[in-house]
């Protein structure tokens, strides 16, 4: 008689379908949230920590009734597009504590025929700004000349050269690496460049009312180390009505927030179905033992040591626990690479897509951890069925 313990643990599970289904559903599910959950969290991380290297403000001005939040003040969209006096500039520039001072603007382009997409179009000071500048020499190390642009990862351009902008083409210089968010849908270029977007555009029956020489969206700000914050925002609403003035560390306090709130409801998650996981596995394979002690014992009888029964039932468990692993990981990963911009969107969070490397260990822990815990779990039952009377099980009836 063949007694493979590989083989019989193969016919059983085969034979007892629908409790092989059940316990690798469940282990599915495990390895599922595991690694959907893990690369969330790691993506979400990964988002925020590329913004807030990249944002390099100590503070913001925004005008009254711009939204001033994680969203406006990383240019994530929604951006309303009300501007001010290029007068806030100079002022905020005399004020003591004030390193840097430097303006940015936004518009919008349409979708319609006159545009090849709608994107935000978000112009800078080459002269004062350290924002995006450090982030585009990254992969453009020249000046920006009037005329060109440079676009956000996830821009699609005509001829991988060109983009139209109301009725009239741009040469693209470069574009961005991705950032996580709707940055990655913008086109950033001087002043000079956005005027000149704007007078082609009311050339082309577009009619813009701002004019970017003389206003602005906001102004970012470097402060010095003992800079007093409230003697700037008190300085600046003195001054101007209805501007609004908020600090870094008050603008990415919803980003931890939410990042931290989201690994907790993660690891929730997973120890709950992991518990679930070893208490199903317990029940069904003590279960399983007691109804199996004769199938033990004649096994036993026919020359099985206590080694290879126990080696049946880990390898039963085994065998469940690796198919439903592997679905649940693939699918996870899947899962969040597909709905990773609806999570960012629903969460209000940056993403990007952890390194291949993180990628690959977050797999492997998604695989390997349900496993071990199942295996774990049975090795005291198997310990039982090896070690189990012989006679005594078949004699009870």
């Amino acid at each position: 008689m063949n007694l493979s313990p590989t083989k019989i643990a193969l016919t059983n599970v085969l034979r007892k379908r629908f409790r092989s289904a059940s316990l690798a559903t469940l282990t599915t599910v495990i390895s599922f949230v595991l690694a959907a959950g893990l690369i969330l969290s790691a993506g979400l991380d990964r988002g925020f920590s590329q913004l807030s290297q990249r944002l390099g403000a100590d503070a913001i001005v925004l005008p009254g009734g711009a939204k001033i939040d994680e969203q406006s003040v990383l240019l994530q969209g929604d951006m309303n597009y009300k501007y001010f006096s290029r007068d806030v500039v100079d002022f905020v520039r005399n004020l003591k504590g004030v390193e840097v001072a430097t303006p940015q603007f936004y518009f919008a382009s349409l979708g319609s025929a006159c545009c090849d997409q709608k994107v935000n179009i978000i112009g800078f000071d080459p002269k004062s700004d350290f924002v995006i500048q450090p982030w585009i020499r990254k992969v453009y190390s020249k000046k920006v000349e009037k005329g060109t642009l440079i676009v956000g990862s996830d821009v699609h351009l005509k001829n991988s050269e060109t983009i139209k902008l109301f009725n009239t083409e741009y040469k693209v210089v470069a574009q961005l690496e991705p950032m996580g968010n709707k940055l990655d849908q913008a086109v950033f270029t001087d002043f000079e460049t956005v005027e000149l977007i704007r007078e082609n555009a009311q050339k082309a029956g577009f009619n813009f009312l701002f004019k970017s020489e003389m206003n602005v969206s906001a102004v970012l700000l470097k402060l010095s180390k003992n800079a007093d914050l409230a003697y700037i925002g008190r300085e600046l609403h003195t001054r101007f009505d209805g501007l609004q003035f908020k600090a870094q560390k008050d603008l990415f306090s919803g980003f931890r927030n939410t990042t931290k709130l989201f690994r907790t409801v993660v690891i929730a998650l997973i120890a709950f179905f992991v518990l679930v996981g070893v208490v199903a596995n317990i029940i069904v394979f003590s279960i399983s033992a007691n109804e199996r002690k004769k199938e033990y014992a004649i096994l036993r009888v026919v020359g099985a040591t206590q080694r290879t029964l126990k080696k049946i039932v880990l390898f039963e468990v085994a065998g469940i626990s690796v198919v439903g692993a592997t679905f649940g990981t693939v699918f996870g990963i899947l899962a969040a690479f597909l709905f990773r911009v609806a999570a960012s969107d629903a969460l209000e969070m940056p993403f990007l897509l952890p390194s291949v490397s993180v990628s690959l260990l977050i797999a492997v822990a998604s695989f390997a951890f349900p496993v071990l815990t199942a295996l774990l779990s049975t090795y005291r039952i198997s310990n039982k069925v090896a070690k189990a009377d012989v006679y005594a099980a078949l004699r009870d009836e």
